[in-house]
């Protein structure tokens, strides 16, 4: 009777033994098989992250100049396109859709324009979208302002207007609304150094403390938070303050 009680005991402890060893081996191949995930997961990120550096260290600018003939494609579709309020079809009425699109204005990246105060920058590659979304924003209100909602452009436009508005967004720092005159006004808005990519609100800010020292006083910006629009603000914003105008009139002819 000891000798099956011993019998038993030693099956069951050659079992147990089997169960941990074969747990243990599952564990082992287990953590193998992360292991050798995780490292090919970090290969391919590190091997995209490399392509991607390369890529942007070896980005340069196109040699060609976009000419007037380099048009967008539009989709063959039937459902409504809307622009700027207005109802086109990308079908039927795609000469004047063109028309509208090109007469937009467009500001992109440069490179070779003075440098941008003590920053040393001569270039606004990696960094300059945001601000150069805002020039066109405020550029094509300006348009509509001095040239109307029905003004198109072509590329014989020599409009006084039309020159005078596109001035105001020149890379120089004496143009009003510049990449140097954005960044140097964020610089002292909202403490982002030259070179520092700006959200939609820093942009908006900046444009609205710029306009205020324009001094053909033609627009008013008016930043609305919280997603709500109070119309009692937009007026007060677009009310020119005389009272100085008015106090410097009167001393001078006293």
């Amino acid at each position: 009777m000891s000798s099956y009680s011993e019998y038993v005991m030693s099956a069951s402890s050659s079992m147990m033994n089997s169960v941990r060893d074969a747990a243990t081996s599952a564990t082992s191949s287990a953590a193998t098989a992360a292991g050798q995930v995780a490292s090919s997961v970090s290969g391919v990120c590190h091997g995209v992250a490399s392509s991607a550096q390369q890529k942007l260290l070896s980005y340069k600018y196109e040699d060609r100049q976009l000419s007037y003939e380099d048009k967008p494609d539009y989709p063959e579709t039937d459902s409504p396109v809307w622009m700027l309020g207005q109802q086109y079809s990308a079908r039927y009425d795609l000469p004047e859709l063109r028309e509208l699109v090109t007469s937009r204005p467009w500001l992109s990246y440069r490179k070779e324009f003075p440098a941008i105060g003590e920053s040393g920058l001569t270039s606004d590659q990696g960094w300059g979208c945001m601000l150069r979304c805002g020039q066109m924003v405020l550029a094509g209100a300006l348009l509509d302002i001095k040239m109307g909602r029905e003004w198109r452009w072509n590329k014989d436009s020599k409009e006084e207007e039309y020159l005078q508005v596109m001035e105001k967004f020149m890379d120089i720092k004496s143009a009003q609304y510049s990449i140097h005159q954005i960044s140097l006004m964020g610089e002292s808005l909202d403490k982002k150094p030259v070179g520092t990519w700006f959200g939609p609100n820093t942009v908006a800010q900046v444009l609205r403390k710029l306009c205020k020292f324009d001094p053909s006083d033609d627009i008013a910006v008016h930043v609305a938070m919280d997603n709500t629009l109070v119309i009692s603000e937009v007026k007060q914003a677009c009310i020119v303050d005389t009272t100085d105008n008015n106090d410097e009139e009167d001393e001078s002819e006293k």
